[in-house]
């Protein structure tokens, strides 16, 4: 997949924090719609394949290798605004388009039609 994508990362996620962590009521309102288990659990937003974007445990990576990379210089309003655009896409289908797109890389190039290029 690095060849592809070149990125060493196959998967990632947004890091919520806890429902009441999320300042915007409206947000805070969505995600909680989409999530109802423990409150005071720390959250991501994730596209997942079969699921389309969900909200999840972080727990939920408890036994995996993870990297957490944090912007710098991201203001609470920028970071306020990235929540809120994720948290409108909860319930989304996962995007297939971007996975037949990366898909045409796997395939000799003589073989794609010009117009997929």
């Amino acid at each position: 997949m690095h060849w592809i994508t070149s990125s060493a990362w196959t998967h990632s996620a947004l890091y919520l924090g806890r429902l009441h962590d999320i300042s915007d009521a409206t947000v805070r309102a969505r995600v909680a719609a989409h999530y109802h288990r423990d409150p005071q659990d720390q959250l991501i937003i994730e596209a997942l394949l079969g699921e389309g974007t969900v909200v999840k445990p972080l727990k939920k990576y408890d036994c995996d290798h993870i990297r957490i990379c944090r912007p710098n210089g991201l203001t609470r309003d920028d970071a306020d605004a990235v929540v809120g655009f994720c948290a409108g896409h909860l319930g989304d289908e996962y995007n297939f388009q971007q996975l037949l797109d990366l898909a045409r890389f796997l395939l000799p190039y003589s073989v794609i039609p010009k117009r997929w290029r």
